[in-house]
């Protein structure tokens, strides 16, 4: 495999050796207590406890459309992980073997997107007042990696297609990545009305960023194919960044490289249904507005250039670091090693995203909830969320729920999920086929929690729709 076949599919299987959307069964049930405000600081004005803890929740999610193993599953893949092999090493005498699991590029013309995003939630709390305040702390861990809209021109077989002194377009894209943590503080408050009940909360966020890259494509350019591995590149301008940190300590980086400050609003109506449920939910709320400035341990570059640059793949067989990449890269746009070089130091934008949610009651216990995550372009670099719409069934009870979204996923894929809670653990995916289905593999979910929350104490009243005591379930 030469070294521009190397480059494309270490751009997709890279995720898959770091390797959850927005976990959706955690979010929007009743009995979930502090985990729901991650969605809308408002929700638990809804809660059915008086109080929760969160001891542990978890969710890994990785997804991209540049690339596939076919006929697979995450399960089957962790089995015969020794069994994957390239389509393109057409010489390969085990390319046929029925046991083989054959990684490929899709062909197409659609938007790409690459996606990783991996979270924890530790100790955390709620306590919903008798007077219709609810407050709440939570700790969060996450590392995101997202690029949304990036050039289709790029794909293996466009490029592959371009004949000799052929050129493709290249259009304005960006890229982020980010490992940070957040110490949240929550609040609510409910107030009643004629029409119902409204509810609004919000959430202040500390943020430690600890590592960081992006890229940033700011205007269209040309390409030319010279041969095998050389091209050259018209009118330049580019930005990237990076946090050096782990690299210069050749050790996984542990202290914070970046500080910055983030929040969630949001706001809940409910129409009631009797004393201690609702009929009808609507919720609006604004998530991850912030960012992180990173101002240690950083690197920032710029290529900018009116004339042609040529670019020959095999000059980058030497680079064995990241600092001989960027010099060569400044070395072969500017003819100077350091003159890409700008002042340490950048900001990334969190995930932010304008979010819409509904709860319909249909009966005792059970419930259609429909949730909109639409994601809010930031100008430079920003990480990229998953846009979703989701319909999501389920039943609901103090000792065991379930639920089974159907999503729509970046307005291309529509995937099934499922959630299950029994008491206090939570376990679910919002793509079951990933796990379980034969097809072409891109990625997979899989997220967890583990909580406590009143058993048959009763601690008082509540407002109306929240904040109530919790009985035992007879048998």
């Amino acid at each position: 495999m030469n070294c521009k076949k190397f480059f494309f599919c270490f751009l997709i299987l890279f995720p898959l050796f770091s390797q959850a959307q927005e976990q959706l069964g955690l979010r929007f049930d009743n009995y979930s207590g502090i985990n729901s405000v991650v969605l809308n600081p408002a929700n638990n004005i809804t809660s059915k406890f008086t109080w929760d803890i969160n001891l542990v929740e978890a969710g890994v999610f990785f997804d991209q459309n540049y690339g596939f193993i076919g006929n697979t599953n995450l399960i089957d893949l962790a089995k015969n992980s020794d069994n994957i092999m390239s389509a393109l090493d057409v010489d390969n005498p085990n390319l046929n073997d029925p046991n083989t699991l054959l990684f490929d590029f899709y062909d197409n013309d659609q938007p790409k997107f690459i996606s990783t995003n991996i979270e924890t939630m530790g100790p955390s709390f709620m306590v919903n007042l008798a007077s219709g305040h609810t407050f709440g702390i939570f700790t969060r861990a996450r590392a995101m990696i997202g690029g949304k809209q990036l050039p289709t021109s790029l794909t293996y077989y466009n490029y592959e297609r371009i004949i000799e002194e052929g050129d493709l377009l290249v259009p304005e894209f960006k890229m982020a990545g980010m490992a940070w943590t957040e110490i949240g503080i929550n609040y609510a408050r409910e107030f009643e009305t004629n029409a119902g009940h409204w509810a609004i909360g919000g959430n202040i966020k500390l943020l430690n960023g600890y590592e960081s890259f992006f890229i940033q494509n700011n205007t269209d350019f040309q390409v030319t194919r010279h041969g095998n591995d050389s091209i050259s590149a018209s009118t330049l301008d580019m930005e990237y960044g990076f946090t050096t940190a782990s690299v210069e300590q050749e050790a996984l980086n542990t202290k914070a490289t970046g500080t910055g400050f983030g929040m969630d609003l949001g706001a809940i109506f409910t129409i009631e249904d009797g004393e201690d449920d609702y009929r009808f939910k609507f919720g609006v709320s604004v998530i991850d507005l912030g960012r992180i400035s990173f101002d240690r341990f950083t690197e920032s570059h710029a290529l900018r250039r009116q004339e042609g640059t040529n670019l020959n793949f095999d000059e980058f067989n030497i680079v064995s670091n990241i600092d001989q990449g960027t010099d060569l890269l400044s070395e072969i746009v500017f003819g100077d090693a350091s003159l890409s070089n700008r002042p340490a130091g950048y900001k990334i934008w969190l995930p932010t995203a304008l979010s819409l949610q509904a709860d319909l009651k249909i009966i005792d216990m059970i419930y259609l909830n429909s949730t909109l995550v639409q994601r809010i372009p930031m100008s430079g670099p920003a990480l990229a969320r998953d846009n979703i719409f989701a319909l999501s069934p389920r039943f609901e009870h103090r000792w065991f729920g379930a639920s089974f979204p159907l999503t729509l996923y970046n307005w291309q894929d529509i995937r099934i999920g499922t959630s299950l809670r029994l008491a206090f653990l939570t376990l679910g995916t919002d793509n079951i086929g990933s796990i379980i289905g034969k097809s072409d593999f891109t990625g997979s979910d899989f997220y967890l929690a583990l909580k406590v929350n009143p058993f048959n104490i009763k601690l008082g009243g509540g407002s109306k729709n929240g904040g109530k005591g919790v009985r035992c379930y007879e048998f």
